[in-house]
């Protein structure tokens, strides 16, 4: 399976449900689309950072 929940500790597959990791017991679970979400709002930004410099330009023009 592409996404999967790791154990940020030792890094095996654990079920999504699970609030500890059943092999060493941390409590650090990584989420498949951390990665995903921070792509997402990053271009977001790009892009309002971008519309506001073009607002701004033809403002001052």
């Amino acid at each position: 399976m592409l996404y999967q929940y790791h154990c940020a500790c030792c890094d095996k597959v654990v079920a999504s449900t699970d609030k500890s990791c059943p092999y060493c017991g941390s409590h650090h679970i990584r989420s498949p689309y951390g990665l995903w979400m921070f792509c997402v709002m990053a271009c977001l930004a790009v892009v309002v950072v971008f519309k506001v410099v073009v607002l701004y330009l033809s403002y001052v023009k």
